[in-house]
């Protein structure tokens, strides 16, 4: 899945703090 990949990228910048997986 592509969208996993987007997503990660995506919530690290949104919350580094949660970003555990």
């Amino acid at each position: 899945r592509y969208q996993a990949k987007y997503v990660s990228a995506i919530w690290q910048k949104l919350i580094p703090s949660q970003a555990d997986f």
